[in-house]
């Protein structure tokens, strides 16, 4: 299983410009955080953001002492950056907070840059896959149902069938709901798996040639994005 976020970094900046900038607070055990870069070409990065993480457990012993030791944890963000695809950025198995990355990478980069969510409309996102390859919608999560004039609803629909034609037929004015989230059933023999998307652009991805699959999802994301 893997997972990718993509998100949208908005700068001006060369990819070797970006690169020299980050190498000024790269990694080392005596600051605990920093940036280390395990590929770096002309037109693309794919570096990791690692923050050392020291936590004090204190265990209690059998005559009612107690001793102390030290843990050390490492959080990492992998992301990668090629330049023919910014702002559009990748995460690759992001940890659950991305907020100690963002603001290091904000400020590292400088003035005028932004690290934002990206937002895309699920349906039309699967709509964008299902041209490279046949699948089925099994479960859509909605939001923003408005059930009365003061109050709103949530629902989750699932089915061993595709809910597009459900979906497209119950939810005509979809302006007034949300969709946050599908999980979708690939059945090409190729891709063979179930994939988890999100509005914020994170995909959960749990199927045969993962790696060719993610660069499906990455295309499609585009196009998807293209026309807003």
């Amino acid at each position: 299983m893997k997972k990718i976020k993509w998100m949208l970094l908005n700068v001006s900046l060369s990819i070797s410009d970006m690169v020299a900038k980050l190498k000024t607070q790269s990694y080392t055990d005596e600051n605990g955080k920093g940036f280390l870069f395990d590929k770096i070409r002309d037109h693309e990065i794919n570096g990791r953001y690692v923050e050392k993480i020291t936590f004090q457990d204190t265990i209690p012993t059998l005559y009612g002492e107690s001793s102390t030791f030290e843990r050390i944890e490492y959080r990492v963000v992998e992301f990668y950056i090629n330049k023919d695809s910014l702002p559009i950025i990748a995460l690759i198995n992001p940890p659950r907070s991305l907020k100690p990355f963002a603001i290091s990478l904000v400020k590292t980069l400088g003035l005028g840059i932004s690290l934002e969510e990206i937002d895309v409309e699920p349906i039309s996102w699967v709509d964008s896959i299902a041209t490279e390859t046949p699948l089925d919608i099994i479960q859509i999560e909605i939001s923003q149902m408005t059930v009365s004039p003061n109050a709103l609803a949530k629902m989750q629909i699932s089915s061993s069938k595709d809910l597009r034609d459900y979906y497209n037929n119950n939810f005509p004015e979809k302006n007034k709901s949300r969709v946050d989230r599908v999980i979708i059933s690939v059945i090409s023999p190729s891709y063979n798996g179930k994939v988890k998307i999100t509005r914020s652009g994170l995909a959960i991805i749990d199927t045969k040639h993962e790696k060719d699959f993610t660069e499906v999802l990455y295309n499609s994301l585009i196009k998807t994005h293209k026309k807003k």
